[in-house]
């Protein structure tokens, strides 16, 4: 947050982040908190382990071309979800087991693999699958019960490129 402060304090355009699915969640998330006209776009540079969100909204994993869509592309405005009026997502929020192997999967396993670290990693852990008590709640809905994995979404693909 502090560095999409400064930014809009310099004025610039365009605020580039590089990272993965968490980074581009937190500078969106700064960026929504923003209030005014001047809020700088969001450019995305892929360096994550899965880096769902970029491939879902067409960004390209080659650096030099999402480098230069960051810089020379149109900013498109998208939606971005909110949970407990206090959580925003850009992505994905999820619950459950894919919560659980996506927090759980090691480092040195998602640097070597990638987005298929997850799935490796998941079927490793099939041994503690059970399901989670939650509830669900929104404008005239509600709903209660046991889970396996919840997944709401914004974007087309989570998980390490599985297509929703």
């Amino acid at each position: 947050a502090r560095y999409v402060e400064e930014a809009r304090k310099l004025g610039v355009a365009t605020v580039i982040a590089g990272g993965g699915d968490g980074t581009i969640n937190e500078v969106s998330t700064a960026l929504i908190q923003c209030e005014g006209d001047d809020i700088p776009a969001l450019g995305i540079l892929p360096l994550g382990t899965a880096n769902d969100f970029a491939t879902s909204v067409g960004i390209p994993e080659a650096l030099d071309k999402a480098l230069k869509l960051a810089i020379a592309g149109n900013a498109i405005a998208i939606d971005m979800a909110q949970v407990n009026k206090q959580t925003c997502f850009i992505n994905m929020a999820t619950g459950g087991f894919g919560t659980r192997i996506t927090t759980e999967t090691p480092e040195k396993l998602k640097a070597a693999l990638g987005g298929v670290s997850y799935i490796i990693h998941g079927l490793m852990r099939m041994d503690t699958l059970q399901p989670d008590r939650c509830e669900i709640r929104g404008e005239n809905f509600h709903w209660q019960g046991d889970a396996l994995v919840i997944g709401i979404g914004n974007g087309r693909q989570a998980g390490g490129g599985q297509q929703l």
